[in-house]
């Protein structure tokens, strides 16, 4: 069984009701002047096209730029409290008060801590880790997409979640590709530490 990963990350960004439009054209304007690198370009690349073969995929690949994604029948500058972007290859971006949720360019934790993948998971996580700074956090969570969809909303905040994540599954000190074939971690938490600066 194939099992996928959600990635999120922390932030300082002030998202409240009276800020939050002229902070969606601030988070914007920088996603577009942050380069994808061209391994993450070519990777979201395959996967779209092989997750959509029989598809009309033209729109898509023709997003150059982030912009908001809008929903029938809401304001299309917020979706509530929440900016939700659309970017090149129909990547996402969604920006809650307390979180961020990264665009997915590689979804199966197989493909993530396999060392067979490194060179093409380091440029990801060299994209993640400049756009965390940009909006002033310091680091990434990868989990398991089912402990997400179970867990997460019941702790509130990233912070609580990792917490949670901590107690019950325990402090995961191996390195991101030193993972045996198969034995994933249940949730990773990257500082990039092994990323130059």
């Amino acid at each position: 069984m194939l099992r996928i990963l959600a990635f999120y990350a922390n932030h300082k960004l002030d998202c409240t009701e009276s800020t939050i439009n002229l902070l969606t054209r601030d988070v914007l304007s920088k996603m577009n002047q942050l380069p994808i690198p061209d391994e993450a370009l070519a990777t979201a690349h395959t996967s779209l096209v092989s997750s959509s073969p029989n598809s009309d995929l033209s729109r898509i690949l023709e997003i150059k730029r982030w912009c908001l994604l809008r929903f029938p029948g809401s304001n299309p500058e917020v979706c509530e409290d929440r900016i939700v972007s659309i970017g090149p290859l129909a990547m996402r971006l969604v920006i809650t008060p307390d979180h961020i949720m990264l665009p997915s360019i590689l979804y199966y934790e197989a493909d993530w801590y396999s060392p067979k993948n490194k060179d093409v998971v380091q440029s990801i996580r060299s994209y993640y880790r400049e756009m965390i700074k940009m909006f002033s956090g310091d680091h990434a969570l990868y989990v398991k997409e089912n402990i997400a969809d179970n867990h997460f909303e019941a702790h509130f905040s990233l912070h609580d979640f990792e917490q949670y994540l901590m107690t019950r599954y325990g402090a995961i000190n191996t390195k991101l590709f030193a993972f045996g074939d198969g034995k994933y971690p249940k949730y990773y938490i990257d500082t990039f530490d092994d990323i130059g600066s």
